[in-house]
Parts: structure tokens; sequence; C-alpha cells
């Protein structure tokens, strides 16, 4: 028999029942109405009309659920108590004809908050029991993590994940229409490294943050915007105008993104490397787009920069920097670069008081390399400072060997990566020793954007070259970077004034280059001028004080064979 109660864990659920029988029907319309799970009794009263699925029987949570005065819908048709649609009426007509249990689906009931699942069980004689459970915090859950593995956490755009899926898709379906259009956009930031090496790679970080921002802004009308890795992105276009678009969004790119970002205390200029690809011009499958628009950002690179739209038509000279970025790192192990000096002339003395160090490639097919034509790719495969160290071990070697040849200075450009390498003082210092080479006669130049970068390992890194009696020039100074508060700070020697301002000498306009000879006179600095291409350039510069100079018309840069007899000459 029965106990004559039944304890359950809920209180409310206590309750005495008659000794002599269970009252089983009762027993299940209070469980029903106490399971905190909205269930509903459904009946179809005619197969073929959903629309006469009637209530039989549904509990208080199910009532919950309902519109204001649809509480008391026992006998009620389904659609005369909720807006349902005709395919949701549908879907639970066909459960109660076909008596097969439906597994739960995942719906939004009509103006009801929430997300709810909802499964149907089959009772006999076209009835069903609908069961409706709420998922909301689960959902939104389980939507914040998908978010996640779809979103780059940095920038808050869409990471490689996200644009490969939704990439392949809209590929294949333009695969299927018989006027496919589609772009893709991929571009990267030149000399990115330099930012994270210099400054840190916290202000990387903020920097690639702002460039999101205004990649956001300016192409919001676009499929998707996406941080593939690194400084790397890609821009889906698709539907009609999508070749139209995606030359508007490249230029849209290099404009904004050109214009100064103000970080922390930095402000700093991007230069942009872009490539277009266009379905079905030039690939009608994902990988062959992607691998086009690769091909055109790259050639955008070895050009320094920009937007290439069609890297197959621009023809043999982006083609051959393409291959020559490729081959550079085995011709540097090869040691196939070498140095030509450029003679500088003291303007007081009017003698050769030193040279300058200029890199050439001597590739095996294409001859004598000047620096314009591989310098960039030497920074793009990150060589340039290996690049500098052969520089200035050849030059010093070389000058040193000429022995009655005293007093002639050596100036090397330094490259942005060796000033923030903590070790290359005593690198120098080393190499010193080795060749025997005077300190006071080795000069590096950088330029003004570099002291920018990191000022304070900047600032370091001259003091520890200075202090080796080493000379630190600045190169093409007056294009406006150098804030002249922190150049009196650095132990600086020379300034090589902007080659624009030699330019203006030969149209008879002397007011830039009188204004720099006596601003760098009153640091207490040696001013010095190249690319001096005439007697009367030379002879101006030297009536207004200019030190030294260097150009065409003193000579042009010249191998170390043919640099000797120019000196006994």
């Amino acid at each position: 028999m029965f106990p004559e109660k039944i304890r359950l864990e809920n209180p409310r659920l206590d309750y005495p029942l008659p000794s002599d029988q269970l009252d089983l029907e009762r027993l299940s319309e209070r469980l029903l109405q106490q399971v905190p799970v909205a269930i509903a009794i459904l009946e179809l009263q005619s197969p073929e009309d959903p629309t006469s699925l009637r209530i039989v029987n549904l509990n208080d949570a199910a009532r919950a659920l309902l519109p204001p005065g649809g509480q008391d819908c026992v006998e009620e048709l389904l659609h005369k108590v909720i807006p349902a649609s005709g395919e949701f009426l549908e879907f639970l007509s066909d459960a109660a004809t076909s008596q097969e249990w439906s597994p739960a689906r995942v719906l939004d009931l009509p103006n009801v908050p929430g997300t709810f699942t909802l499964s149907l069980h089959p009772l006999g004689e076209r009835c069903i029991g609908a069961i409706a459970f709420e998922i909301t915090d689960y959902a939104n859950q389980t939507a914040a993590l998908s978010e996640l593995a779809w979103k780059d956490p940095l920038t808050g755009l869409a990471n490689r994940a996200k644009f490969d899926e939704q990439f392949e898709a809209s590929c294949a379906l333009a695969a299927q229409s018989a006027d496919p259009q589609g772009a893709l956009i991929m571009f990267d930031l030149n000399r990115f490294k330099e930012v994270n090496d210099s400054l840190g790679h916290a202000t990387g970080d903020l920097l690639l943050a702002a460039i999101s921002q205004r990649l956001k802004t300016a192409l919001a009308d676009c499929d998707l915007i996406a941080r593939l890795g690194g400084d790397e992105f890609a821009v889906l276009i698709t539907g009609d105008g999508a070749q139209a678009r995606a030359e508007a969004g490249a230029e849209k790119i290099l404009h904004l993104l050109t214009q100064p970002f103000q970080i922390e205390t930095y402000q700093l200029v991007v230069n942009v490397s872009v490539g277009i690809a266009l379905c079905p011009r030039d690939a009608t499958d994902a990988r062959g787009l992607k691998a086009h628009a690769d091909e055109a950002m790259y050639a955008a690179k070895a050009q320094g920069g920009g937007i290439v739209r069609d890297c197959v038509a621009s023809g043999t000279p982006l083609n051959s920097k393409l291959q020559l970025l490729s081959e550079f790192p085995s011709e540097l192990e090869r040691e196939s670069f070498l140095v030509h000096y450029q003679p500088k002339l003291d303007l007081t003395t009017m003698k050769i008081s030193g040279v300058e160090a200029l890199v050439r490639w001597e590739h095996p097919e294409r001859g004598l390399l000047h620096p314009a034509e591989f310098i960039e790719l030497a920074e793009i495969c990150g060589a340039i400072d290996q690049l500098t160290r052969t520089v200035t071990e050849q030059s010093l070697a070389q000058i040193s060997s000429l022995g009655t040849q005293p007093d002639l200075s050596v100036t090397v450009n330094l490259s942005n990566r060796l000033i923030q390498d903590p070790d290359f003082p005593a690198w120098v210092a080393a190499l010193l020793i080795e060749t025997g080479f005077p300190p006071g006669l080795l000069k590096f130049e950088l330029n003004e954007r570099q002291l920018s970068y990191n000022p304070d390992q900047t600032r370091r890194a001259l003091e520890a070259l200075h202090d080796q009696g080493i000379g630190i020039g600045i190169d093409s100074f007056g294009i406006g970077l150098a804030s002249l508060g922190f150049l009196h700070q650095l132990p600086i020697d020379e300034l090589a004034m902007e080659m624009g301002f030699v330019s203006a000498l030969g149209n008879g306009d002397d007011t830039l280059a009188k204004a720099l000879i006596n601003l760098g006179h009153d640091l207490g600095l040696r001013v010095s001028a190249k690319g001096v291409e005439s007697t009367s350039t030379l002879e101006t510069l030297r009536s207004l004080g200019c030190d030294s100079a260097q150009g065409f018309s003193i000579s042009p840069p010249l191998p170390f064979e043919g640099l000797v007899p120019y000196l006994l000459g």
C-alpha cells in the first residue's frame, strides 16, 4: 500500500493522499502545474487544417508566456491565443499528424523576451505535448563565445578564421552566378616592425587599434573587414559595382591611414601597401583570389607602398622587384653586396676630407643595382641590419688598407633596427679594434624620422657611440620631423641639409639653405650638403658658410678600385 503521506523535496508538493486510493489524475495535474518548465497539450482537430490546433491543457509556466488576457485559454484554438506564423502552426500540426517525437529546436516565442527550446512529444489521437524550456542565459553565453571565436580581440575586427569562412562562402556563391562580382583588398603596414621594436608592442597594439577604428568608419559598406594577423588586413566586397567600390575603398585606406596617428606622446605616420584582386577577372575561387591579392600587395610593398590594382598587367619592374625580394637573403649570404664611396669636399680647405659609404648589389644576372632598387626590400625581409653591418665592416677594412691617406672620414647610414639594438655600440667598438680604424674618423648618419622612434633608446645608443669618439650626423635635415629641443639633447656633430634646399640654390633661392646653415652653426654643428650638381651651386654653398659638400659636380660614387686613383690624383 502507498503511505498516507508522500514527502517531496519541494515543500509545496507536500500533500496528504486518501488512505484507500491514490488519485493519479489529481497528482498528475498538480505535478504538471508545479513543473517550472512550460508544458502545453495540443490537439489537432482537423488533419488538413493547422489552424484547428486546440489547447487541451497547459501549466502555470506556459500560461506565464501567453499575452495578457490569454491565460484562460483551455479549449481555445492556438492561433487565436498567440500570434503564431503559418509555418509554426504547420510544424506543430505535422508532429500531431505523424505522432513522431520532434527533437528540441531553438526559437523565439512571439512577444516573449528570451530564447527557448521547444520539443514535441506524441500523445496519441493527434495530440502532442509541447515543452518549452528557457535557455536565454545559455544562448547569450554561447553567442558571446561564438563572437570571441570569430573576432580579433585587439581590434574588434573579424579574425582570420571568420574571414576564411566568409571568404570561402562568398567565392562559392559567386562561382554559381552567371555574372560574378567580387573584390578582395589586402594591405599591410610598411616598417610596422620598427614601431614594435622602437616604441614597444603596447604602442604597436594601440596603433593597430586606432587603424582599425578608422577602417570601421570608412568602410562600413563593405561585406567584411578582417585583421589576418600582425599588421595584415583584408577587406571583402561582393555584389554590384564590386570593382568600383574596391577601387574607392583602397583609396580611402591609403588616404585615411597615411594621416598622422597620435598614439600617447608619439605622432606616427603609417605607410601602407595595398593590393586588389577581382573576381572573376583574376580568379574565381578563394585560393586563387587570395594569392592574386597577396601578390599585388607585395608588389605594392616592393615599389615602396601605395596601391597595385593588377600586378600581372603592371609589367616587368614590379615582378622584377618581387623576384629580388625572394633572392635577397641568399645573396646577402653570398656576399654579393659591395661598397662604393662618394667623396666629400671640405669647403674651407677645398680638399677631400671624407667619403660616404654607399651600398651596391652586384647581381649575377642584372648587374650593378643601386640602393633605390633594393633598400626597401632589405627592410621588408628584415635584412637591413645585417646589410648595414656588412657596409660598415667592408668600408672600414678597405679605407684602413689605404694607410697613406690620413684623416679620411667614413660616413655610414645607420638603420633604425641597429639603433634599437643595445649590443650595436659594443659591436662597433670591437670592429674598430679589429680594423685599426680611428674612431674619430667614423661617422654614422640617421634621418630625422628615426629620432621619433623610442627616443630614450635612440639617445642611449647615440651617446654610447659618441663616447667612443664616433661622429653622429642627421641626414636630409629640414623636413620638419625633428624637435629642435630634442635635437639639442643628442650628441649630434653634423647636419646634412635636405636635398630640396640644395636644388633651390640652382634656381637662385638661397633662403632655406642659408637659414639651415646659420641654425646649424648656432647649435655648434657642422653643416654639409648632398646632391651638388654644379660648380655654381658649390660656390654658393661655400659663400654661405657650408662646411662640406658632395655630389656629381665633385665626384660620383666610386668603387674602391676607383677611389684610390681619385685620391692620389
